[in-house]
């Protein structure tokens, strides 16, 4: 096997999964249009004269429901995963990333419940946030590795997916 690069340990929460989501919605191109449109529709409903009273008040409630399920989405989405997935909502994902692939472990009451093995040339995008590293195997599905437990050379990790995966590894601290 290669050489380790670095390990991390990471354990699936609903805050850490909370965040995973909040990140996932707001950073897509839909959201952001949506967040214009539910603004604009407020605007208008509140400002627009000469419209009927009904249309006006569709317009204002359409605009604060999109911006109520942009608010609480995330919330409903990470307490699914989390209830849904008990074995990785009570167990905790150990990390090895190596120069051409990363291997999970999880493990809960100290046996290993489940491994897998990934090649980053496999992945479809990773994001390195300031305290986690998103490493997505689709558009909104990744693995969340937390940063607070590492052990190893994480500059060198990051130059080896910066050079693995090219555009497709986004710095966002």
């Amino acid at each position: 096997m290669d050489n380790l690069i670095l390990k991390a340990k990471s354990k699936y929460d609903i805050q850490t999964l909370l965040k995973f989501n909040r990140y996932n919605m707001y950073s897509r191109v839909q959201s952001k249009i949506v967040t214009i449109l539910s603004i604009f529709l407020i605007i208008f409903g509140v400002m627009a004269s000469s419209s009927t009273m009904g249309l006006r008040a569709i317009c204002v409630g359409v605009g604060i429901v999109w911006i109520l399920e942009m608010i609480f989405l995330p919330k409903v989405y990470a307490k699914r995963v989390y209830n849904s997935s008990k074995i990785s909502s009570e167990a905790d994902v150990e990390f090895e990333f190596y120069s051409d692939k990363f291997v999970t472990r999880t493990i809960k009451d100290e046996k290993e419940m489940s491994k897998g093995e990934l090649d980053y040339k496999d992945l479809y995008k990773v994001v390195d946030l300031k305290d986690y590293i998103y490493l997505y195997i689709t558009s909104n599905q990744a693995f969340i590795c937390s940063k607070d437990n590492i052990d190893g050379d994480y500059d060198k990790l990051s130059d080896v997916l910066k050079n693995s995966l090219g555009k497709k590894y986004k710095i966002k601290k």
